[in-house]
């Protein structure tokens, strides 16, 4: 986070910012920032804003952002894209949702869901998704049991508009992860207990549905009736078929959760370390657990590295403390990201640094702070970009967030080791 470390006077009042299109005083996009939008997401197919007014995209190749459609006055808050490019998109505010086929020009909508008879209270959609086979959308609908906890419904809707949507399931819980293969939730013993991102003790069962052509398969892929299930958070992807979860347990342990689409789960313990839980995980796709865990004192951090192999053993390595930076900046110790390359390289943004963990090459680290401007702020949600080999470091600007790009290629030439 970027705080002053002194306080100056207020002299002037800053514009206040808005979305693109709707008079964004800051200037237009480019190829290497794009203004005013909340994420972005990519694709085969190129790069796409989620945020704003417009859909914007910016195709493989290309130099120029492209508006696929415009909703002035109205905010961009879901999308989904398959590697033929075809969007779904959703705006607050409307009853329907929207099927665009930028290469024919298509332009087709669907009623969103209705909550049912009776039912009152918080109701939105949380999410659109294309089914595996790209013939269906798969949409999910949020909506509030009480007491801070939510039930998700999944609807599925033939594209071709012969019939219409399908309910798959209807489960209360905390999500953990939704696409159009697979739900998985945190299920509480108690219905009453609280259950979100700060856990839902005790944890009765983490429950999957798995989506098929025919319907969905309901799987309970952990059980908690020891009450020892305490907390779980997602980790990364097993391939493109599966899933990995770190899951904590009471009173002092911790276990590694994975799942393929189509099989039975698996679970195995994980040793502690000294202060319970790393500050950060992730699997990558050869099967290793990367573990990074905060160590030293503060303004002084270091970064343990623990690598977890497929065939057991552990390797790690300590980096560290971070160069010092501008002085009338406090220091950013946190990870605001990591992301995995098409090769295999993992990218961790750890405070005003970018450091690149890469095979057979020690760990260097490359200085991104001059991306920032001076009250700006890292917003924690950086987008890798495999088809540019960049990745997009997100910033808060005043009340609105840009993305900047960073190429791997200019960072692999600058970084230094440690």
């Amino acid at each position: 986070m970027r705080t002053l470390s002194f306080l100056l006077p207020i002299l002037f009042l800053a514009p206040s910012v808005h979305s693109e299109g709707v008079g964004d005083w800051r200037g237009p996009s480019g190829l290497d920032r794009i203004r005013g939008v909340q994420t972005l997401l990519s694709s085969p197919s190129g790069l796409y804003t989620l945020g704003g007014p417009a859909l914007r995209r910016l195709p493989p190749g290309k130099t120029r952002w492209e508006i696929l459609h415009l909703a002035k006055g109205r905010n961009l808050y879901r999308i989904a894209v398959d590697d033929s490019g075809r969007v779904l998109a959703s705006w607050e505010g409307e009853k329907v949702f929207h099927l665009l086929t930028p290469r024919t020009k298509g332009h087709k909508t669907f009623p969103k869901p209705v909550r049912a008879q009776g039912q009152k209270g918080y109701y939105s959609l949380d999410g659109l998704y294309f089914s595996k086979d790209g013939a269906c959308a798969i949409v999910t609908m949020q909506e509030e049991a009480g007491n801070q906890s939510w039930i998700l419904s999944a609807y599925r809707y033939r594209l071709d508009g012969k019939s219409g949507p399908e309910q798959l399931f209807r489960q209360a819980g905390y999500k953990l992860y939704v696409s159009g293969r697979a739900a998985v939730f945190a299920v509480p013993k108690d219905p009453k207990t609280p259950c979100n991102h700060n856990g839902c003790w005790p944890i009765a069962s983490i429950l999957a549905y798995e989506i098929t052509p025919t319907g969905v398969v309901k799987r309970t892929l952990l059980s908690g009736e020891r009450d020892n299930l305490s907390s779980i958070r997602g980790v990364g992807s097993v391939g493109e078929e599966g899933l990995a979860f770190v899951v904590s347990e009471k009173p002092e342990a911790r276990g590694l959760l994975t799942w393929r689409f189509g099989e039975a789960a698996n679970y195995r313990g994980l040793s502690l370390g000294p202060t319970g839980d790393p500050e950060r995980a992730w699997w990558t796709r050869t099967g290793e657990l990367v573990e990074f865990w905060m160590k030293g004192a503060e303004f002084e951090e270091k970064l343990e590295v623990k690598r977890r192999l497929p065939g057991g053993g552990v390797r790690s390595v300590t980096l560290g403390p971070l160069p010092p930076g501008d002085p009338d900046v406090s220091p950013d110790p946190k990870i605001h990201s990591i992301r995995e390359r098409k090769n295999g390289d993992l990218l961790v943004h750890w405070g005003d640094y970018l450091v690149l963990l890469s095979a057979g090459k020690p760990p260097r680290h490359l200085n991104i702070e001059p991306m920032l401007g001076r009250m700006d702020e890292w917003a924690s949600a950086d987008i890798y970009a495999p088809a540019q080999e960049s990745i997009w470091l997100g910033v808060e600007v005043g009340a609105g967030r840009d993305f900047v790009r960073l190429g791997l290629d200019e960072a692999e030439k600058r970084a230094e080791p440690f």
